[in-house]
């Protein structure tokens, strides 16, 4: 997931135009763009070949690794749907749609967990 992440980071959200300024200097700026795009529709073919258990793993993992605690970014996430600006410009409808159905499905599972986690809110008796 963080790797699909990053290269997601990489595309201009106003051109859809993948930018690395190292790359870029080196090969150009066309063929870094489109060598940053096919390692992304890679990277989340990749990632959508994995076996769910192994999926939510690697989400947990990767959320549970940003600077915030778990249950906010989550909650995040799933109002923001932040997980769309992973979807590489090249995926096919039906990948788009099972990536969706899939993050959607494991952030509430991992929402599910961490309330279960959470202590019980402390019941003081009344005066």
């Amino acid at each position: 997931m963080g790797r699909l992440c990053y290269l997601a980071s990489l595309r201009n959200a106003n051109t859809g135009r993948y930018e690395h300024y190292g790359l870029s200097q080196l090969y150009g700026g066309e063929r870094a763009h489109r060598t940053l795009s096919e390692s992304h529709q890679a990277t989340f073919t990749e990632w959508l070949d994995y076996e769910l258990v192994r999926q939510q793993e690697d989400l947990r993992q990767y959320l549970e690794s940003l600077d915030a605690e778990l249950g906010s970014v989550v909650n995040a996430w799933l109002q923001l749907e932040t997980y769309k600006t992973l979807l590489p410009l090249t995926a096919s409808e039906a990948q788009r749609d099972l990536f969706v159905t899939d993050i959607e499905a494991l952030l509430r599972a991992i929402k599910a967990s961490v309330a279960a986690s959470s202590p019980a809110p402390i019941a003081w008796p009344q005066r």
